[in-house]
């Protein structure tokens, strides 16, 4: 009784309703660790959606699953997928990170989810759609001379990444994870979706694709399961062809609202080296008005037509990955480096490159379903000192004459959360019961370093008494509890902004919370 009445007190202090604003990315998180621990098998190597998941439907943490049967016959099974909704509020500014097509604006934000999909051997269909809605409140942000004053603030560079969205109340509805589905048994895939696709093995931050904005219109084709080639090993490879949206607060020109997007990930797991997974990533992108005919391949990139230090209409980007886990001690190692602009990666590998690099440690676990989990994240997106050897565009916001809206999706980063120019530091401790869980976390993020380089300490007025790092510090505690059918989760967030917007000693203390529930039928 004292323990229903301490999680029950939690919840309700944490918040108007984190992984990902779904109980869909708090699942993942668990079978991640499980999976470290030597008890699920992978699904996938480097590309990670709803689709690639779908087959672990169950697991044992609380019996909980992504969606439950309702009708099985011969022909197929038809699936309920659990409804959920998430609140979160914001005390001073927006804030959130990989929340899919959800702003997290200043004030009180929803999103909810529901759906249904039916599935055979053959094909599947799947309709999981959400609405969501965002106070969107008025709080100081950076001037800028586009977007309508709402988008990145360097001048000149400015990208469809918007620090606000307009200053109106807002509400979407969004497909989500919906997505229509062929199979070739357990070896080919073709489909057309809406889903949010991750690439690589980052928790937090995915340099190609992640979660941080809602999934893009898209046809994939490639393995549906690592294939076992010889004895060589596992490989798996997608190819993907889709369109990035503009949002509705960069400019006023409807024929530069679409950019066509491509590309292809690839992973190898070596038999030789147990444990082991080596990943490689192309994608490009450009206005969808210079498509052609050779956009259908050029994902491969002796196909693609932009080359290093070339003047096109393209911008590319590639990434090298690794993930080395150790399931007899429940550990892992893992990176990611990239690159944009299509520099060499030999002769100029430090050009435009970024980098991440995590580990996790199962500390100790008890029963089945009962762990102390530890991990960290370091990414760094930042330019290095050497621009002035060759001069390099800020990541994702490489443009060109006529097109600039850079690599976004209506008005959001479909890459890493914390942005271009930026780094981070994230640390993780949870306790995972057959209950649910509790966790501790700290994020450290220093804001857009090539801006403060390269525009803030060349103004005029530049100061160092009057101009700082921009540093946002995250403390947050967060629980999830399973009360028979229901699922409720509780988010509290402590947040120190050290330099608010670069203007020295603006230190800022306010607050996020999070609170969800959902069903499981």
């Amino acid at each position: 009784m004292k323990r229903n009445i301490f999680l029950w007190g939690f919840l309700f202090i944490s918040g108007f309703l984190s992984a990902d604003m779904s109980f869909r990315g708090i699942y993942d998180d668990f079978l991640y660790y499980d999976e470290l621990a030597g008890n699920q098998d992978s699904t996938s190597l480097i590309y990670h959606s709803y689709s690639t998941d779908a087959a672990r439907s169950e697991f044992d943490w609380g019996g909980r699953s992504y969606a439950s049967p309702l009708v099985e016959t011969s022909l197929g099974t038809l699936r309920l997928i659990d409804p959920e909704t998430f609140f979160s509020y914001n005390t001073f500014k927006a804030w959130g990170r990989n929340d899919g097509a959800l702003w997290q604006g200043k004030g009180f934000n929803n999103v909810t989810s529901f759906g249904m999909d039916w599935m055979n051997d053959w094909y599947s269909i799947r309709l999981y759609p959400q609405f969501w809605w965002a106070q969107n409140s008025d709080f100081d942000i950076v001037s800028t001379n586009v977007s309508s004053g709402w988008g990145d603030w360097w001048s000149g560079r400015d990208y469809d990444r918007l620090q606000r969205q307009g200053d109106e109340f807002l509400y979407a509805f969004d497909w989500g994870q919906s997505d229509i589905r062929f199979y070739w048994q357990e070896y080919v895939t073709f489909g057309f979706s809406t889903e949010e696709v991750t690439l690589g093995p980052g928790r937090q931050n995915n340099i190609m694709l992640s979660n941080n904005a809602g999934g893009f219109p898209h046809f994939d084709l490639g393995t549906y399961r690592p294939q076992e080639i010889w004895k060589l090993g596992s490989f798996e490879g997608r190819f993907f062809w889709g369109w990035l949206e503009e949002s509705d607060y960069y400019d006023t020109n409807p024929d530069n609202d679409l950019a066509w997007f491509s590309g292809l990930a690839v992973a190898w797991a070596p038999s030789f080296v147990p444990g082991l997974s080596l990943g490689a990533v192309h994608q490009y992108y450009k206005p969808n008005q210079f498509w052609n005919a050779l956009d259908l391949i050029a994902a491969v990139p002796i196909f693609s037509s932009n080359k290093p230090g070339s003047e096109d209409d393209e911008d590319g980007m590639i990434a090298l990955t690794f993930d080395w886990k150790f399931p007899s001690v429940g550990f892992t190692v893992y990176g990611e480096w990239a690159n944009n602009d299509y520099t060499h990666p030999i002769t100029s590998p430090e050009h435009t490159s970024a980098q991440v690099l995590g580990v996790s440690q199962i500390l100790k676990e008890w029963n089945p379903g009962q762990r102390l989990v530890f991990s960290f994240e370091h990414a760094n997106l930042a330019q290095t000192r050497t621009t002035n050897v060759r001069p390099a565009g800020p990541w994702y916001r490489h443009g060109w004459a006529g097109w600039t809206q850079g690599y976004a999706h209506k008005g959001q980063s479909p890459g890493a959360w914390i942005g271009p120019g930026s780094n981070s530091q994230w640390v993780n401790v949870s306790y995972y019961h057959n209950l649910g869980k509790i966790g501790l976390e700290y994020t450290r993020v220093c804001w857009d370093s090539d801006y403060f380089y390269n525009v803030v300490i060349n103004d005029p007025d530049y100061k160092r008494s009057t101009f700082g790092q921009f540093i946002d510090n995250d403390v947050s505690l967060d629980a999830v509890y399973f009360l028979g059918d229901w699922n409720l989760y509780g988010k509290a967030s402590l947040l120190y902004t050290l330099n608010e917007n670069w203007v020295w000693r603006e230190n800022v203390l306010h607050f996020h919370f999070e609170t969800g529930v959902a069903y499981s039928f």
